[in-house]
């Protein structure tokens, strides 16, 4: 009873904050309807140029059984083919952020609601495996790390493996952490204050991997600039992988 009596008081809670972000987006004239509303003028302006409450958005919005089909199933195949072509590459280490960048701009494009963060990532193993832990002021996370948040996936890390570890360690870490969480905020009841949630990802049973979010990116990158060679995966630009491997591929 007490576990059904919490979920309802959680269900209320996420209503309200959701409510509360759409009646401020309707009193500032901030379209929210389409994916990428950040961009628009009225955002900037009076949200100061802050992702956080498109990220609530994101997070909190209704959507509907087909939606969260059709965007798991994208998601799942826009990672594999990208996983792919970063095993692929020779330079695959500590390419966090380019990464995480490129998927969030082709899930937008394929209409996916989305946004990258950086934040603190921490690892744990199993007392078993006999290993020190990795705190987040610890190479290779003392800058950070990114990834991206998808509903239903509140981690997407295409890059979790491919960091500067000490000898022995990245074989136990997971090739790529696809979490789907139960709930996609917190709150702290003494003030009522709300924040993106922190996730503990446990792995095999013996790894477990902290995400908490610092900052949500607000840049995406355009897809249809063919010249665009910033941004590649293994050879490959990221307008070559999207147009030549993603979107043939892609169920949508």
């Amino acid at each position: 009873m007490r576990k059904y009596l919490e979920q309802i008081k959680v269900t209320k809670l996420h209503k309200k904050k959701y409510q509360n972000i759409v009646e401020a987006f309707e009193r500032f004239h901030v379209q929210y309807d389409e994916l990428g509303f950040w961009n628009q003028p009225q955002y900037k302006k009076w949200f100061n140029d802050t992702m956080e409450e498109y990220a609530f958005f994101v997070n909190l919005q209704p959507y509907s059984r087909d939606y969260i089909k059709r965007s798991r199933l994208i998601i799942q195949q826009v990672c594999s083919i990208m996983y792919d072509q970063l095993e692929r590459d020779l330079d695959n280490i500590g390419q966090c952020i380019p990464v995480s960048k490129m998927l969030a701009s082709i899930l937008e494009k394929e209409g996916v609601w989305n946004y990258q963060v950086i934040g603190k990532v921490q690892i744990d193993f199993s007392r078993e495996l006999n290993l020190p832990s990795i705190y987040p002021s610890m190479s290779p996370f003392d800058d950070g790390h990114a990834w991206v948040v998808a509903p239903p996936f509140g981690v997407i890390d295409l890059t979790i493996k491919h960091q500067h570890y000490p000898r022995g360690l990245s074989e136990y870490i997971p090739e790529v952490v696809m979490y789907e969480p139960k709930q996609w905020f917190e709150q702290d009841e003494e003030i009522g204050y709300f924040k993106l949630p922190t996730y503990w990802v446990m792995h095999n049973n013996n790894v477990e991997i902290m995400y908490e979010i610092g900052s949500v990116s607000s840049s995406t990158i355009e897809l249809s600039n063919r010249l665009e060679v910033s941004y590649q995966l293994n050879g490959k630009s990221i307008s070559e992988i999207y147009h030549g491997l993603i979107q043939p591929k892609v169920s949508f």
